[in-house]
Formats: structure tokens, C-alpha cells, sequence
């Protein structure tokens, strides 16, 4: 098996013996990655236009996807145009609970997964 952290590895063999288990961490984008999603993405924000706000990654209760919708219902008011993607597998049933409870649901966008996240980054801010 492959974990992408130490910390995935150690969620799965809880109580199991590690056999073959190994650690390979996320790749990182090379420079020139970077400098054709920058070309690719508006450099400027419109004013009526939402500002989106994007997390990408599995979704789980020690990722802090709790903390961004807080931070929203925090800002939502002065920033109406706000929008906050959440982008990942897992139960988001507590963060729309959540969302719901704050006021902000119709300001966030569950995805689930993509095959390929780069438009979500091309879309954010």
C-alpha cells in the first residue's frame, strides 16, 4: 500500500501489522507549471464577479475545512460575492450541517472528486 503521509499510512494500519506500507509524498509542480497556470489564470478580480475561495484535498475532520466555512461566515456580509469550493472525497454531511447552521450553504460548492483540480485553481483566488 501507498500513503502520501505519515500521517495517512498511520490512519490505516492502526491495529494492523505495517507489512508493505510505504510513504511517497505529493509531487510538487514544476516552475513552469506554475508559470502556465499563472498565463492561464485572470490576473484580476471583477468586482461583481465571485471571489472563490478553494480547498482541495480528502475530506476529514482534522483538515480544518470547519475553520474556512467559520471564516466565511465571518466575511460573507462585507464580501457577498465570496464563494468558498471544497473540493475532495469524503463525508461533507458535518460541513453542510455546518454551512447550513452559519448561513453560508448557498455560498459553497462541494464537488466531490475531480480527476484533474487545475481549473479549480485556474477559477480561484
Amino acid at each position: 500500500m501507498i500513503a502520501i503521509s505519515q500521517a495517512v499510512k498511520s490512519h490505516y494500519i492502526k491495529g494492523k501489522k505495517t507489512g508493505n506500507f510505504h510513504v511517497i509524498y505529493n509531487g510538487v509542480a514544476k516552475e513552469e507549471d506554475f508559470i502556465r497556470i499563472k498565463k492561464s489564470s485572470s490576473s484580476q478580480h471583477l468586482p461583481n464577479e465571485p471571489f472563490i475561495f478553494a480547498l482541495v484535498g480528502m475530506i476529514q475532520s482534522n483538515k480544518g475545512q470547519d475553520v474556512a466555512i467559520k471564516a466565511l461566515s465571518l466575511l460573507i456580509n462585507d464580501y457577498p460575492h465570496l464563494r468558498l469550493r471544497i473540493v475532495g472525497d469524503g463525508n461533507h454531511g458535518f460541513l453542510e450541517k455546518l454551512a447550513r447552521n452559519l448561513d453560508v450553504i448557498k455560498h459553497i460548492e462541494f464537488t466531490g472528486h475531480l480527476a484533474s483540480t487545475e481549473n479549480v485553481y485556474l477559477q480561484s483566488h
